[in-house]
């Protein structure tokens, strides 16, 4: 497996690919993580699969596969 992360100012997000090691690539998805910094610091408890996050995961999973790169701000030389 291999996981990809983010954090926002209150949240950490972690999806897990099926890991093709052989080509060094993801494959499929096989299962996300999500913590609320705001109640749950420690993560203790993965509120991923809660109905009332679908919107905040399919935006935090829009976020990772934008990639660091689209979240650097635009600084002209």
């Amino acid at each position: 497996y291999m996981g990809y992360g983010m954090r926002t100012e209150r949240y950490h997000y972690i999806e897990w690919y099926y890991w093709d090691a052989e080509n060094n690539i993801p494959l499929d998805s096989v299962t996300c993580e999500l913590y609320d910094h705001a109640i749950d610091p420690r993560e203790n408890y993965n509120i991923a699969f809660k109905p009332e996050n679908t919107d905040l995961i399919k935006q935090l999973n829009h976020q990772l596969e934008a990639g660091w790169r689209a979240a650097r701000p635009n600084i002209e030389r």
